[in-house]
């Protein structure tokens, strides 16, 4: 096994060094704060620390924001240079991944695709300028109508009222396509 020593400017030396000071300044402690504080600034990563209301958020930036992973209650998030980010929520009771969102900012607006059981494919999407939905349905995004916490795909034959069953996009049996008049 090699050693990697914190000064090395290598990505992976890094987080290694990152690690070893997160351990060293007792971050499994209960502190008692609801301001920002930073843990440590060391060379080109940066440690922040917030507890509120007993749960803790930490926020680590690596040059300067160009990598910014968030860890706060049951997720974990990471940005890339503020335009494109992950979050990967965790079931609370076997710690196994539950939901991811990917975000993404372009110059048309932001989009962020939803995985709602982390099974790997998408859910729902919901991109564009003012922020428009879309319903991942038999492998195809179609425009999405929400109506009382109604949900109806927007097809070519007609709108078709839809429901999440935990694994992915189904047809309400009893609904009959409304033909959209606009």
């Amino acid at each position: 096994m090699m050693a990697v020593a914190f000064g090395q400017k290598t990505f992976v030396s890094r987080i290694c060094g990152f690690a070893m000071l997160l351990a060293a300044s007792g971050c499994g402690q209960k502190q008692q704060t609801t301001q920002w504080r930073n843990l440590t600034s060391k060379d080109e990563i940066e440690v922040a620390v917030k507890v509120n209301d007993g749960s803790t958020n930490y926020v680590i930036s690596y040059q300067n924001g160009r990598l910014v992973f968030d860890i706060m209650d049951g997720s974990l998030g990471m940005t890339v240079q503020e335009r494109e980010g992950v979050t990967m929520r965790l079931n609370p009771t076997n710690q196994r991944l539950s939901s991811i969102m990917i975000t993404r900012i372009s110059d048309t607006g932001e989009e962020r695709i939803m995985d709602y059981n982390a099974d790997g494919m998408p859910d729902k999407k919901i991109s564009g300028s003012p922020p428009k939905p879309f319903i991942f349905f038999d492998g195809v995004f179609y425009p999405a109508l929400e109506e009382n916490s109604r949900h109806f795909i927007m097809r070519t034959n007609g709108n078709l009222e839809v429901r999440f069953n935990g694994n992915c996009w189904q047809p309400l049996k009893d609904t009959i396509p409304i033909i959209d008049s606009r």
